[in-house]
């Protein structure tokens, strides 16, 4: 696995080290997608902002499952720091994203964008109920801007900070110190599908507190794709998901 590691370094505040997989081949590739406009904004931003230390790394032609990669960096080394993990087809919109991020880790261990404080045995998404219907918005949490095919549309979920049981995973900040102490790591038992909801659900039992908070940012899929919602690989993994969930919650 190759690593390309990036950092601007300044001093006090929780530093923040955003880490994305992507199946771009190298960092050519990488760069026509959404993250990547947000990397360069927030970098030259946090050149001339003080007491603020913003770094990535961009694991390019992965193939991994999404949590073996991400629980690499959940060590140690960066006890101090927050680590935020998000897809590369997102594209971040808040210029302020340090100081939002440390405010939110005052109040959640682990942070998304969207989720559900609703969430039961045999559910297989946060948004749905185990009737397919949507889950009313009283338990729903979260605003994601979208773009897709060239339009744009604001997906307005629910009240935003909200603490919740399962949280998105097109984009999860963790403060590293509260999840080394509960002895977390995300759930390598699934590759991409439900690796989110799984980790998440193992985090409640160890007592690690997850919530939303209000970071604008466009989202230029809507979860479909040849893996995605509703295909094939994604209804065996729920399949898998549920009886996981069988097994260790009920």
């Amino acid at each position: 696995m190759t690593f390309l590691n990036i950092i601007v370094i300044y001093k006090n505040m929780k530093n923040v080290l955003i880490v994305t997989a992507t199946k771009s081949k190298n960092i050519e590739e990488f760069q026509t997608r959404p993250l990547f406009k947000s990397l360069n904004r927030l970098y030259d931003h946090y050149k001339n902002v003080p007491n603020c230390s913003f770094d990535y790394v961009i694991i390019p032609n992965n193939s991994d499952g999404l949590s073996k990669v991400y629980n690499q960096f959940i060590t140690e080394e960066n006890n101090s720091k927050i680590l935020l993990f998000v897809h590369d087809d997102l594209e971040i919109e808040e210029i302020a994203l340090i100081e939002k991020l440390n405010e939110a880790i005052e109040k959640f261990d682990i942070v998304g964008l969207a989720g559900t404080n609703d969430f039961k045995i045999g559910d297989v998404t946060w948004h749905l109920n185990n009737t397919g219907q949507w889950r009313d918005k009283d338990k729903l949490s979260g605003t994601v801007g979208h773009k897709i095919d060239g339009k744009f549309f604001n997906s307005v979920f629910g009240e935003v900070p909200k603490r919740c049981i399962v949280i998105d995973g097109l984009f999860i900040a963790i403060n590293v110190e509260k999840v080394l102490e509960k002895d977390w790591k995300f759930d390598e038992s699934f590759n991409f599908n439900f690796y989110d909801l799984s980790s998440c659900l193992s985090a409640n039992t160890k007592g690690l507190k997850l919530g939303t908070w209000n970071i604008p940012v466009i989202h230029y899929s809507g979860g479909g794709g040849p893996n995605g919602y509703g295909s094939e690989p994604w209804k065996q993994d729920a399949q898998k998901f549920v009886d996981i969930c069988n097994n260790l919650y009920k």
